[in-house]
């Protein structure tokens, strides 16, 4: 089996905090505007005054924050904890039975039909093996610019879902 394409590389604590990010930003999001309706909604019906609304504000911010402070400290947790992620280097080999991946630990492939979405942004590529776990991808791992078009397109003849979200 041909290798259509191969790179390796190290997954950084801040490219793991994107990644965390753009997985939970919906989630995130809805939450914050449903936590803020409620507050709202029990403000207007309890006719608190422009202060009561202003000490709800300043709760909710607290709250958000404190809530965004816990949820980065488990992702900083979460990577150190992950050997396979904070201290070894991954090699990517793309074919075009699927992909496999392998580190001094052992390795794992994956069969195209297994990729459920895959999602492109600004610095890295996400394809996802179940709802909540991605195969991650940095842009700085594929290197120059042609090796990220001949990238993007080995992605588009391979992946035969209609979930794919490639930058052009």
């Amino acid at each position: 089996m041909e290798c259509l394409l191969n790179f390796s590389g190290t997954l950084t604590l801040q490219e793991f905090q994107k990644y965390q990010w753009h997985y939970k930003f919906r989630a995130v999001i809805y939450g914050m505007m449903s936590y803020f309706i409620f507050w709202m909604g029990i403000g207007y019906f309890v006719q608190y005054n422009l202060l009561g609304m202003i000490v709800i504000l300043i709760l909710l911010t607290i709250s958000f924050g404190s809530a965004l402070f816990v949820g980065n400290r488990r992702t900083k947790r979460e990577y150190k904890d992950n050997k396979r992620l904070s201290a070894m280097t991954s090699h990517y080999i793309f074919k075009d039975t699927g992909i496999t991946i392998s580190n001094p630990t052992g390795s794992t492939q994956y069969d195209w039909s297994e990729i459920r979405q895959i999602r492109e942004y600004n610095d890295m590529f996400l394809l996802y093996i179940t709802r909540k776990m991605a195969i991650i991808i940095p842009k700085r791992f594929i290197g120059s610019q042609e090796k990220l078009v001949e990238f993007r397109d080995m992605l588009n003849n391979h992946y035969q879902y209609s979930k794919i979200k490639l930058r052009k």
